[in-house]
């Protein structure tokens, strides 16, 4: 069944989930997790997961397949239609092919079949005549529109996994001092005296 293409979710939404749920996982880290955590691998495993690749089309690899006619009924007439399918592959996080940023102002609307798993859009048009001319058309004018979309997302996700790191970073040192007071508060047995606004 086709999916309207960018038109679920905004971005900025989708990307703050990402976000908020890596900064749970740091605060949910083990103490000595969170202390041994530091820049390099131990780190950068905290932030990969809630990363997201940028979106990008495999043009070079476009397939498409035709249908034979179908055949619909409209009242005491019959149509035939033909149908014939481009396939997209492409590269990257297929949630964002979902998303949409407030800042796009395109009235014209994409439906495709996603397949994350295979990492490939499958466009359907049908039309009454067979003209590869006509269903072409169709294809590129879709294809511009997606190209745009991808265009106007893929700087804004960039940025949101620069800011990850410096997020997961300030999160972590505040876990890491937390977990060393307790530390303190434990080997001396009463509680740290609050200082005075």
């Amino acid at each position: 069944m086709p999916t309207a293409l960018f038109l679920d979710q905004e971005l900025g939404d989708f990307l703050s989930e990402k976000k908020r749920a890596m900064l749970d996982a740091i605060d949910n880290l083990d103490g000595d997790a969170a202390l041994k955590a530091k820049e390099g691998e131990p780190f950068s495993k905290l932030v990969e997961p809630y990363e997201v690749e940028p979106l990008r089309l495999v043009e070079d690899l476009i397939s498409w397949d035709k249908e034979d006619a179908v055949l619909k009924k409209g009242g005491p007439k019959t149509d035939t239609k033909y149908k014939v399918v481009f396939f997209v592959p492409f590269q990257g996080g297929h949630e964002l092919f979902r998303c949409y940023t407030l800042t796009q102002h395109v009235n014209e609307r994409v439906s495709a079949d996603l397949f994350p798993k295979e990492g490939e859009l499958a466009l359907a048009y049908e039309l009454d005549d067979l003209i590869p001319a006509k269903f072409r058309a169709r294809f590129d004018r879709d294809l511009d529109i997606i190209r745009f979309w991808l265009k106007q997302i893929g700087p804004v996700v960039l940025q949101h996994n620069e800011s990850l790191k410096a997020a997961a970073r300030e999160r972590l040192q505040e876990r890491q001092a937390l977990l060393k007071e307790r530390d303190w508060e434990q080997e001396i047995g009463f509680p740290r005296r609050k200082k005075a606004k």
